[in-house]
């Protein structure tokens, strides 16, 4: 019986798995359209079967998510549950659960999952009452998001 040579094997193996389970949550790929993730944000609102599977999908997004995430911000409205929990990272056991009370709040978890990178602008209790702070935390990713995402400097804005 012959065997294929391991370096080939691998890359045929690599060539059968999805881009983004190779690359990561950062590959490069089409954007999520702002209907579905605005969909998705409508349905944390909804009841916390909803909300937990919208989390799930945000965050299945990846960084790709940021400009249809970025026009949330600013969203008072409450969540069906003041609590999202997202899976551990590697390194660590538990998994992270945070206490958001509003979309806003939320999107700020979101945002800070998906691109860690961004900025570290936001309350850190997550319950960002007061209407002016949460328009100078929006400003302030819409500024990042434009810079990262240049050709999608209008979803930023939207």
């Amino acid at each position: 019986m012959k065997t294929m040579p391991l370096a080939a094997a691998m890359a045929l193996a690599l060539a059968a798995l999805p881009a983004l389970a190779v690359h990561g949550r950062d590959a490069p790929g089409p954007s999520p359209d702002a209907a579905t993730v605005s969909r998705l944000i409508d349905d944390t609102t909804k009841d916390s079967k909803a909300q937990a599977h919208a989390v799930e999908v945000l965050v299945g997004m990846g960084r790709a998510a940021v400009p249809a995430l970025v026009p949330h911000l600013g969203d008072g409205r409450p969540l069906a549950e003041r609590s999202i929990i997202l899976p551990n990272r590697p390194g660590h056991v538990h998994d992270r659960q945070f206490e958001p009370w509003t979309v806003h709040d939320a999107v700020i978890v979101l945002l800070r999952e998906v691109a860690p990178q961004g900025p570290a602008i936001g309350s850190r209790n997550l319950h960002t009452v007061d209407p002016g702070q949460r328009a100078q935390v929006k400003r302030t990713w819409v500024n990042w998001c434009i810079g990262q995402f240049p050709t999608q400097s209008d979803a930023c804005r939207s």
